[in-house]
């Protein structure tokens, strides 16, 4: 799930590696949350920072799996950060 505001340059720049990404990754599925309009949920989920990515199993948060300002520069960068966080979720 991506957390973002309308006002966040970092998640104008990240926006459209994550939409790249759901494309490359079909069987996952992509949500955007803005915080600004959808403040309380924000809240719920203790977001501190934007843009924030949290990643999800049979709709419970990962644990350890919140990736806060990724600095993904290319889609690919981007995709190597989300494999590890599903290498972690399969893990153990």
């Amino acid at each position: 799930m991506e957390f973002e505001a309308n006002w966040c340059s970092a998640c104008k720049h990240l926006h459209p590696l994550i939409v790249q990404a759901a494309q490359k990754l079909p069987d996952l599925v992509f949500a955007k949350v803005n915080i600004d309009t959808l403040a309380k949920v924000g809240q719920q989920y203790k977001i501190l920072g934007v843009p924030s990515l949290l990643f999800f199993k049979d709709g419970k948060e990962l644990s350890d799996s919140r990736l806060v300002g990724p600095e993904a520069a290319t889609v690919d960068e981007l995709l190597l950060e989300i494999d590890k966080y599903l290498k972690k979720s399969t893990a153990g």
